[in-house]
């Protein structure tokens, strides 16, 4: 410290960041007690539930989509193995492969 930097005691300090002799208030106990900061008119509070439907719908369709991509991802894995199939077999055995495939609908 410089000689010209005034030394300030914690009694000083905490007096000096007291107001009128109280201690500050806690932000979250004045929060609980203050009036809300917002208040929703009759169109705000429509317009939210009205966003609110249609997230609930869009998390419905998503929900939707998400089976169907498992789906086709389990045919897309099936048609793989069902390649894998074909072009492993002898020729001797490719009829009988193609004809399997077929009845399970995969040809």
């Amino acid at each position: 410290m410089s000689e010209h930097e005034p030394h300030v005691s914690g009694q000083e300090l905490r007096a000096a960041l007291t107001q009128s002799g109280r201690s500050r208030p806690n932000p979250v106990m004045a929060q609980a007690t203050q009036e809300p900061a917002w208040e929703w008119t009759t169109d705000e509070q429509a317009e939210l539930n009205e966003l609110r439907d249609q997230t609930a719908e869009l998390e419905t369709q998503l929900d939707r989509l998400k089976g169907v991509t498992a789906d086709a991802r389990a045919g897309e894995h099936e048609a793989r193995r069902a390649l894998r199939k074909l072009a492993d077999a002898k020729a001797w055995q490719r009829r009988a492969v193609v004809a399997e495939l077929t009845s399970r609908g995969l040809l």
